[in-house]
């Protein structure tokens, strides 16, 4: 359960005390905006808290890892980089035995 009671009552406070003042940003802050606030909060209290489904996992067992990343020099197909992601910004240098947020399992792996 998630403790949001301290901002849920800070914003019910403002609500009742501000009428439509102008923060330090600029922006207009109504209290009818606290009201709204405190009441979506209220809401995301009562929820379950879904842990979210993120998979980690080593590089090497990764479908985005090569070991030996290829490419075509003057017609020539000759290794280029070594231990190389894939998924990030056309390859970038990883070590086989890291890890990482955007795992995905090699297909040819149970």
């Amino acid at each position: 359960m998630r403790d949001y009671c301290k901002y849920i009552n800070a914003l019910r406070k403002c609500a009742k005390e501000h009428k439509n003042d102008r923060t330090f940003t600029g922006h207009i802050i109504t209290s009818d905006l606290c009201q709204d606030t405190a009441n979506l909060l209220e809401r995301l209290e009562k929820e379950p808290c879904e842990e979210p489904q993120t998979k980690i996992g080593q590089c090497k067992d990764c479908k985005y890892f090569e070991y030996d990343s290829w490419a075509n020099v003057n017609g020539i197909p000759i290794i280029v980089a070594h231990e190389i992601c894939s998924k990030w910004g056309n390859g970038c240098k990883t070590k086989k035995d890291g890890y990482c947020f955007m795992f995905e399992r090699q297909e040819n792996e149970g």
